[in-house]
């Protein structure tokens, strides 16, 4: 069977982009001697699910569930800002992030988190993925990246906020030189 590795997401504006970028460019430099798998600025992302290897029959109901979804929800305003990092001991599963909220104009909901909760079900996605962030490092050996997720920590960093106007259902292809990210549909949130 030919499957594919999806997960769903919104797309970052070049601003917050850009900030990102720097925020890591600057980590980098203070704390050169950690070895961390930085997120590539084309690769930034906010994933919503990941969902993993699906068959084209499976693909087309999940993509009818996004449409459904982004046909039901409004566009929000989202806004990067703080820092936080999921670090668990013994898992190779830590990570730096930024904190994410996003507010539609006409609640005081966050609408990311809702949207969540209705992608949830049987997609399948990482504990730590309930609440909205963007991953910028995975780290492999949390004990030995002290210092980065100190200055991480430490650091400040926004507020960056961009109008988030559609999910993406993206393909992700692992390949030696890091993942490649390709849309597979897009569907427009209400405006």
């Amino acid at each position: 069977m030919n499957t594919k590795r999806v997960f769903v997401a919104i797309d970052l504006s070049a601003e917050a982009v850009k900030a990102a970028a720097l925020h890591i460019d600057r980590l980098r430099r203070q704390v050169p001697q950690v070895r961390a798998r930085w997120i590539r600025p084309q690769n930034l992302h906010v994933t919503l699910r990941f969902v993993g290897n699906v068959g084209p029959n499976e693909l087309v109901v999940l993509e009818e569930r996004v449409a459904n979804v982004a046909a039901n929800f409004p566009a929000p305003t989202v806004t990067l800002e703080k820092t936080g990092a999921f670090i668990r001991r013994r898992s190779r599963s830590n990570v730096l992030w930024l904190g994410i909220s996003s507010r539609s104009d006409d609640a005081r909901r966050d609408v990311l988190e809702e949207i969540m909760g209705e992608l949830s079900g049987d997609m399948g996605s990482p504990a730590h993925a309930r609440h909205p962030h963007l991953t910028i490092a995975r780290l492999s050996d949390a004990n030995a990246a002290r210092d980065l997720v100190k200055q991480h920590l430490d650091s400040e960093f926004g507020p960056v906020a961009f109008r988030a106007d559609e999910i993406v259902v993206y393909e992700s292809e692992l390949t030696p030189k890091g993942s490649i990210y390709t849309a597979i549909s897009r569907h427009r949130l209400l405006l």
